[in-house]
Parts: C-alpha cells; structure tokens; sequence
C-alpha cells in the first residue's frame, strides 16, 4: 500500500494519476517526531505506518538530510493552508455576506428621589455597565481605533495589515516567516492561524467567530502568543 499524505485536503497519492507525488515519512527519533506531530493540524489524532507528508508542504529550497539511503527534510512541514487551498470545500473558504450590525445600548434609568444619594452599589454598577459599553465595536472606524489602544499590540510586536476595503490582518513575524495572523473580515468575521494552521477560536468569540468586544480579540491574541510560548519551553 503506497504511503499518503495525511494533511487535511491534501490528495498527494490518492490519485494514482494526478497527485502523484514524493511522500516522506514520519522521524523515527521520538524527539524529531514529536516536533513534526506538534506543527501538524490539531485533526491529525492517530499516525500509522502509511502516513507521512508531502513534498507539498515543505519550501521548494527545503534543508534536506540523508537518512540511510533516503533524503528527508531537516525541519518540519511549514506550508498548510496555501499548499492545500484549492481543495478546501467553498464553505470554509467563502466570506459570509456583511450584515448590519445592532448593538444594544444601556438603558438610563430614572431616579424617583434625585436628592438622595446614591448606593455604592449600584454605583459600582452603572462603572461596570460604562466598561462594557465601551468594550463593545459600534463600527469598522471605532473598531480600528480600539486596536491600536490594546496593550497587548505592542507588547508582543503584532503588526496591523490592512487590506482592500474593511479587511485587516494582524500577524506576528519571526525571522521573515509568519509565525502568527488573525485575518478579520468586514462583517468581524475573524480566523486565526498558527504557522499556516487555523486555530481553534469559537470558544472565545462564539461559533459564528464573529467578533463583537474588542476584548474577545484580546483573547484571541493571547492565545495566539501562548501558543508560541509553549512550543518554545
């Protein structure tokens, strides 16, 4: 049985024809294999005996080194998403039509006996309710705007990549190769990507990932950037 390419999308060998392509297969040194299974998509759970990746998914001047009688890449597969994107399915692919975007305001209250003084608590909470108001994206403009005030653009060097109309993408870049992007649409759509991977997002900003609170982009940066810390330890 010949071996296949195990990438999500990726046909390498399945067609005896036309995906006829070089496949390497996975290190024997454990090390050097956990390294390939670390950069691998998160839906990769079991490798077996006829799997291993192709040529596809390295640089056309990948560092090769001779195993025994074989030629193997030095460093784990880089290329996921651009190498495999024709044969991704057009509902992961197709930006969702923009829709207006309703968001709901706080509501003043009306103080019956305006010579009172006003509890601590419900001063605390008209602070809290302001907070939040300001938390929440009213526009693409104010939505920009935001971005530029989180502490966390600076801290961990993000840079801002603006596209044709209301597109932007934040990406982290380490020794000219991208280590880190959010790509966020019109309509505040946001996909997240580590080293050309998307990465799991819905739990912060919702199954729809779309982005209402300036402060669930905050997290999702976050996590992009704790993802680094701990493939470095």
């Amino acid at each position: 049985m010949p071996m296949k390419c195990c990438i999500p999308y990726c046909k390498s060998n399945y067609s005896t024809v036309t995906e006829r392509t070089t496949i390497f297969g996975f290190p024997k040194l454990q090390s050097d294999f956990e390294v390939w299974l670390k950069v691998l998509p998160s839906t990769i759970n079991k490798i077996t005996k006829f799997m291993g990746v192709c040529t596809k998914h390295w640089p056309a001047d990948a560092e090769m080194v001779k195993i025994k009688r074989f030629l193997r890449p030095v460093h784990p597969p880089s290329l996921f998403l651009s190498a495999i994107l024709p044969a991704i399915p057009k509902r992961y692919t197709t930006v969702a039509r923009k829709q207006t975007k309703t968001i709901r305001r706080r509501k003043i209250r009306k103080q019956s006996t305006p010579a009172a003084p006003v509890p601590d608590f419900i001063l605390q909470a008209d602070e809290a309710s302001s907070n939040c108001d300001m938390d929440l994206i009213s526009s693409w403009q104010n939505f920009r705007q935001q971005i530029q005030q989180l502490v966390c653009i600076k801290r961990d060097s993000w840079l801002l990549q603006t596209g044709p109309n209301t597109e932007l993408t934040l990406l982290i870049v380490i020794q000219q190769s991208v280590e880190c992007a959010v790509c966020i649409s019109g309509d505040f759509t946001a996909n997240a990507y580590r080293q050309h991977t998307p990465v799991y997002i819905a739990d912060l900003i919702g199954c729809d990932n779309r982005i209402e609170r300036i402060s669930q982009l905050e997290a999702v940066l976050n996590r992009l950037v704790k993802l680094c810390e701990l493939d470095s330890m």
